[in-house]
């Protein structure tokens, strides 16, 4: 049985220090603090545990369907300069898949 602080819901991302800070990283973070502001429940479903100072692919998150998606786009993109990305794909079928390209 895994303890429930061991579980993923209850970490956050630590902020590494130092020179292994990443362009990558730190939009990763922005995106949570900005779904952190925004109310939006959320979960890193995998591959967090190097997360933020090594991305080494996408990032799958899982978002509360409390948040529309029209809500999402527009929580995201009004953060778009705090972030340092923009939305440059957005395909919905059944799930949402969310593409951020630095600015």
């Amino acid at each position: 049985m895994v303890a429930v602080s061991d579980t993923l819901a209850d970490r956050r991302p630590r902020r590494p220090s130092g020179p292994g800070w990443m362009r990558k990283g730190t939009m990763l973070l922005r995106v949570f603090e900005t779904l952190e502001a925004a109310g939006a429940p959320w979960c890193v479903l995998h591959g967090y545990q190097t997360y933020p100072a090594n991305i080494p692919s996408d990032v799958d998150l899982l978002i509360s369907d409390q948040l529309s998606s029209s809500r999402l786009a527009e929580i995201l993109h009004a953060a778009h300069a705090h972030i340092g990305g923009r939305i440059v794909q957005w395909f919905e079928d059944g799930a949402i898949f969310i593409v951020l390209a630095f600015r």
